[in-house]
């Protein structure tokens, strides 16, 4: 008998406690785009000293475009997250990285701090949005997990590559800026 219904692991047997299995999830996530995170890191901490060091003005070509590729990873980390998780979760990776899409939109960034009507609902958009946001998501793609798996089961077969991404987009892009965003 499993312990927990969480779909978190591809190991069998024992999954042991809840912290052991917060921890799996968050290395899981995470650790693919670790090393690319720290490139990115790095690459922002140069960028930062050559600037106050007058080595490169912050105007320049070089500048901007090493900028984009250290900034890039953080602003739409998001759709990393949603891909991993995805994977973790067992569930539509494509249809994760479009939900974390939608989250980082320019539509919807540039309503930062403000709030929005969805259904006569509030939708609340966080003073930066959604860029370089992590628990959204996440909570996202393991909500995303369940009601794929349902649509699957009512979904006829021949119907499922359209009606289940049309059905888990409906339920779950509301549900994420409503609920979880």
């Amino acid at each position: 008998v499993q312990t927990c219904a969480l779909p978190i692991s591809d190991s069998k047997g024992d999954k042991g406690n809840l912290l052991n299995q917060l921890v799996d999830i968050i290395s899981s996530i995470f650790t693919p785009f670790l090393g690319a995170m720290a490139g990115a890191g790095v690459l922002k901490g140069f960028l930062t000293l050559a600037v106050t060091l007058n080595w490169l003005a912050a105007d320049s070509g070089v500048y901007t475009v090493l900028y984009a590729i250290a900034d890039g990873l953080f602003t739409y980390l998001p759709v990393m997250l949603a891909f991993t998780a995805a994977k973790k979760f067992r569930t539509n990776e494509f249809l994760a990285v479009s939900l974390a899409m939608a989250l980082v939109h320019p539509n919807i960034t540039a309503l930062a701090g403000q709030t929005l009507s969805f259904l006569g609902l509030p939708v609340i958009i966080g003073a930066s949005a959604y860029t370089s946001s992590v628990i959204p998501i996440i909570l996202a793609v393991f909500l995303q997990s369940y009601v794929e798996r349902f649509f699957k089961k009512v979904i006829p077969s021949f119907l499922q590559i359209i009606c289940v991404p049309l059905a888990v987009f409906l339920i779950m892009a509301p549900l994420t800026f409503i609920v979880v965003g």
